[in-house]
């Protein structure tokens, strides 16, 4: 699926609605959520934490703070190279 396909596909099932921009002259067009597409948004980050939470389960607090600090300076690295 190539993204101009995708809110395309989210609308024929229901997940998300388009309506023309409200600027005069716009071609622009503004893609909203529906009640479903905000249900499927919170199933999928609920299902995301869950296999997070899974993922550091037998990690210890020490290891689970030493991780969680890791992750952070990535991200701070890859912000950073992403900004150059």
């Amino acid at each position: 699926m190539t993204f101009p396909d995708s809110p395309a596909r989210a609308e024929r099932e229901g997940l998300v609605v388009r309506s023309p921009s409200a600027e005069p002259g716009s071609r622009a067009v503004l893609v909203s959520l529906t009640d479903a597409g905000h249900a499927l948004i919170e199933q999928s980050v609920d299902a995301v934490l869950s296999r997070e939470a899974a993922l550091v389960a037998d990690l210890t607090a020490d290891e689970r703070t030493a991780l969680t600090e890791l992750l952070a300076r990535l991200l701070t690295e890859v912000t950073r190279r992403v900004g150059e």
